[in-house]
């Protein structure tokens, strides 16, 4: 704008020069004229000065306020977001705090239920406990009205809360109460009860005698039972348990083989029972076969093809029993070492010590010895042997760097704990005698 006012100043200056050479105005006029007119232009420069002035002042508040508008509306974009932020992490908390309570209600009722339920079982007739864990003398009542109008199983269950309640008249008297309306466990129970917690034994054989004539199949095994550990008449034990196989009770056939074994010496019986008891599916006959042969009929095949078996069938006696087979009478150490790992794999705690022994005293390999002793050691604390062949091997230096004043501590730890008169009390009071007798020289 002010260059366009300067270009007219000089347009203005050039038409005056032309009107003076050509005489239309005297120089005075000419001269009022000009002033007049940059008087004009000078207010019109001012004029210009001053809107650019107030322009560029309006230009410049106009950024200000832009400036300060679009930090107001990040300034409120950032709390919103802020709030949405923290609304989404108060409902989640909210969530999971709900979450909790609910699964806290949900354990509260659970374990009230459950802590309920533990005092409100039944027994055979939804009998009541109260917390004490006696039934309750409601309960009590409303058993006794039903057995005096001829229930049976009432009566029954009276006297299974007499017995618990160790008030074995009143269990007796309701037992027979319930045997004579009828009830095919009473007889039983009685003789149960008069074994077990009366040790009246004549009067448990006659029970149980009853009981089987009432076709009670666990009658026989349990008088066969009685007779075997008890009374210790073999020859009635034998007839019982014969009596309870025949009625398919799946452990008289094993109990016969103990029999004949045991207490008869009869081992083509055992064996006979033993291979029946194996052929029904018990899992310690083939083991019992194993130690028959191996031990008492001395036919080592035999042995160990039974404790295969038995290992095949996941007994864990059996990989030991091999180990000590092929350690101590076959004489075949690879074979030993072989089933001791798998044995000692399978946490026998005998195995370490074994393979400890057969390294040292066998194949005088002795840092496998020690290796193994001290894994004995470390399986089981109170493997004092294994303790004292540790304070052996430090006194001797065989498999270790000798150690004298470790090996008396490892000795006297073994004598102190081991039992009098057993073998690592024995072993550790003669290593701790030499150790004398060498240090006194």
């Amino acid at each position: 704008m002010i260059a366009s006012i300067t270009n007219s100043g000089r347009s203005f200056n050039r038409g005056m020069e032309i009107i003076a050479q050509s005489g239309m105005l005297e120089k005075s006029d000419m001269l009022e004229t000009t002033i007049e007119y940059k008087r004009s232009n000078v207010q019109q420069i001012r004029q210009t000065q001053r809107s650019i002035v107030h322009q560029t002042r309006r230009s410049q508040r106009s950024i200000v306020n832009q400036t300060k508008r679009s930090e107001t509306i990040e300034h409120e974009r950032s709390i919103v977001h802020q709030t949405r932020r923290s609304q989404r992490s108060i409902v989640k908390r909210t969530q999971r705090s709900q979450t909790t309570k609910r699964s806290r209600s949900l354990f509260s009722f659970l374990f009230s239920f459950s802590f309920l339920s533990l005092f409100s079982f039944n027994v055979s007739a939804n009998a009541e406990i109260d917390i004490y864990g006696s039934y309750s003398d409601r309960r009590i009542t409303e058993l006794e009205s039903a057995a005096s109008k001829g229930d049976a199983t009432a009566a029954y269950e009276l006297a299974t809360i007499h017995k618990t309640d160790k008030k074995y008249k009143q269990a007796i008297k309701w037992y027979e109460i319930s045997h004579k309306m009828g009830d095919k466990d009473a007889a039983y129970a009685l003789g149960v009860l008069y074994e077990d917690d009366l040790k009246d034994y004549p009067k448990a054989i006659k029970w149980y005698e009853i009981a089987h004539n009432q076709k009670d199949k666990k009658a026989a095994y349990a008088l066969g039972l009685l007779y075997k550990d008890t009374l210790k008449d073999y020859l009635k034990a034998i007839e019982w348990l014969e009596v309870a196989h025949n009625q398919k009770h799946k452990k008289a056939a094993y109990a016969l083989g103990l029999v004949h074994k045991q207490q008869l010496q009869n081992y083509a019986n055992a064996e006979k029972w033993y291979e029946i008891a194996h052929n029904q599916g018990d899992k310690d006959a083939a083991y019992a076969l194993g130690i028959l042969y191996g031990n008492i009929l001395k036919d080592y095949p035999k042995a160990i093809e039974w404790y295969e078996t038995a290992h095949n069938k996941k007994d864990k006696r059996a990989a030991y029993a091999l180990g000590l087979l092929y350690d101590d009478i076959l004489k075949d150490y690879p074979k030993a070492i072989e089933w001791y790992v798998i044995a000692h794999n399978q946490d026998d705690i005998n195995a370490a010590l074994a393979l400890g022994l057969l390294y040292d005293d066998t194949l005088k390999d002795y840092p496998q010895a020690f290796k193994w002793y001290e894994i004995a050691y470390d399986n089981d604390k109170k493997n004092y042997a294994a303790l004292a062949r540790l304070g052996i091997a430090y006194a001797e230096g065989k498999g270790v760097k000798k150690d004298l004043v470790k090996a008396r501590s490892l000795l006297e730890q073994a004598l102190d704990k081991a039992d009098i008169g057993s073998g690592a009390s024995k072993l550790a009071k003669e290593a701790l005698t030499a150790l004398d007798a060498n240090q006194s020289k």
